[in-house]
């Protein structure tokens, strides 16, 4: 094989196996692309891009380009996070005069026609995806895969299964770490950590930044400040099952290991606990400082004293996604050169009266 930047289409053709025909077709994205595999699509336009071989936009990107559709691909069961982002994406692209029409996908249950279902999406004319939402333990690659041949697709972290991609970043663990660094400094040592799993990319994170928080402050992490939901066969997020996780929590974590700060998996979760160490008398923040996790408004100001908690970076998040869908619209930049730097959204910590 040639070096980079000096290969053919004669020679793609010959490591993917396929015709000069079919690669041309690819690389141009042509209506003859319909009759071509998902993973014959694939191995040209990986090999194409290891080359460094020009992928052009062809007429129906173009035509596609004329209009102001953004399509927006979630997950089916998302948190309020997501609800949010929804929100602001609408809100902030509305303002550079793009639409936006949002697909909700079930990645859980069983259903031989999810790809085909997926499929019906994509042939809508957008002009451009976001993709907030394209992780599931059943299917970890099935979206990113689809839109792995859609010119103007952006996603929110990086997706699974087709290498680089154009992203953004969250940093999970770095409010944790900041929530951790201010409760030391307000005098905590018992610092507990209390996450619905460990199984995901987002409370790997936080369970990353809360080991670092501790351990940059010469404090031992303790496995009995660790408390995961996960552990006593519970699993919930934003509500589900609070009846039977926070009573848990109460009493294999805060009764027995007598922490005198927590961070909870969520803001429901934090307000959940607050109610709780109310009803056993203990103090907030006095005794026990609590921090939630999402800044969800309606849940902090709900709650006495007001729930510190940690953002994600939803406004960040929101501007550097609308930044690389309409660079690619607008062909300002290409596919691999967003791909190839990818953008990291720290999160952060803000205190209130819990702490």
């Amino acid at each position: 094989m040639t070096k980079r930047g000096q290969v053919t289409q004669k020679q793609i053709a010959a490591e993917t196996g396929v015709t000069q025909g079919i690669v041309s077709a690819v690389l141009r994205n042509s209506p003859a692309c319909d009759r071509i595999s998902d993973e014959t699509r694939r191995r040209i336009l990986e090999t194409a891009r290891r080359y460094h071989y020009p992928i052009y936009h062809s007429f129906r990107d173009k035509k596609r380009l004329k209009n102001n559709i953004i399509g927006i691909i979630i997950k089916k069961e998302q948190s309020q996070f997501y609800q949010d982002l929804i929100f602001l994406l609408n809100e902030e692209l509305e303002k550079i005069s793009y639409r936006t029409i949002i697909s909700r996908v079930d990645l859980e249950v069983p259903d031989p026609e999810l790809g085909n279902f997926i499929d019906r999406i994509l042939n809508y004319n957008y002009a451009g995806v976001i993709c907030i939402g394209h992780y599931s333990p059943r299917f970890p690659d099935l979206v990113p895969k689809k839109l792995e041949f859609y010119h103007n697709a952006v996603f929110l972290n990086m997706p699974r299964g087709i290498g680089e991609a154009p992203c953004v970043r969250i940093d999970y663990g770095a409010g944790v770490r900041e929530a951790v660094n201010y409760l030391i400094k307000k005098g905590r040592k018992r610092i507990a950590l209390c996450i619905n799993d460990i199984s995901c990319d987002a409370t790997k994170g936080r369970f990353a930044g809360y080991c670092a928080g501790i351990t940059e402050n010469g404090l031992p992490v303790l496995p009995e400040l660790c408390w995961c939901a996960e552990d006593y066969g519970m699993c919930a997020w934003e509500g589900d099952a609070l009846d039977n996780i926070l009573p848990q929590a109460m009493r294999a974590l805060v009764l027995e290991q007598k922490p005198d700060a927590i961070i909870a998996g969520n803001d429901l979760w934090g307000v959940g606990l607050i109610h709780q160490l109310h009803r056993h008398r203990i103090k907030v923040p006095q005794e026990i400082a609590v921090v939630g996790y999402g800044d969800f408004h309606y849940c902090c100001w709900s709650c006495t004293p007001q729930l510190a908690s940690i953002n994600h970076g939803n406004k960040q998040i929101v501007a550097e996604l609308i930044r690389m869908i309409d660079d690619l619209i607008r062909g300002q930049r290409t596919r691999d050169e967003i791909s190839a730097s990818p953008v990291d959204v720290k999160s952060f910590f803000l205190p209130r009266m819990s702490v």
